[in-house]
Formats: structure tokens, sequence, C-alpha cells
């Protein structure tokens, strides 16, 4: 069963899962599942593809990055959060359905 028999593409998906994980968010580690191998990973997407997909979110101002520390690592990481326009597509999409 595809996201496409329930009219949703991959790209909603994704803004959908940041949208749902943004009050992770906090001061100290993050999880890892803010990063593109962990947004991967919970959503079952190819990595590649989940980069493609971030890309075009961050174009539209949808999406930013910045570095954090991730629970159980000791290296800084790229997280992916939702800008305040982000949110209100998230919320405004989630409210759609």
């Amino acid at each position: 069963m595809g996201s496409k028999e329930f009219g949703v593409t991959t790209n909603q998906i994704v803004l959908l899962y940041l949208y749902e994980t943004s009050p992770l968010i906090e001061k100290g580690p993050v999880p890892d599942i803010l990063t593109q191998k962990g947004i991967a990973r919970e959503l079952a997407i190819p990595r590649g593809y989940v980069s493609f997909i971030l890309t075009q979110l961050i174009t539209r101002g949808l999406c930013t990055i910045s570095l954090s520390h991730i629970k159980g690592e000791r290296r800084k990481q790229t997280i992916y959060t939702l800008t305040l326009e982000g949110c209100t597509a998230g919320k405004e999409l989630l409210k759609e359905m």
C-alpha cells in the first residue's frame, strides 16, 4: 500500500513527520530521528530521496538545517526542523486530512 493510494505525497509525509517531531527539539542533545539518516529509517524512505525532499523543503522556506548534539553521539550532526512557515503548512495539511 503506497502513499499515493491515500492521496498523500512523500513530500507531504516528510513535512508531517517534521511537524510531529518538532516538539522533540529542546536544549541539549536531540534524538537522531531529526537527522537525514533517522528520518529515512523512521519513514522507510531511501536516504537519497529524503535528502532530495529536504532540499526541496529548504528551497521553499519550509525547513531549516542546524548542527546539534545527538543523543548517544559524540559529534554534532545536521538536524532538520521546520520554519514557522513550515509549521503552518504542516498544521494546515494535517487539518485537510
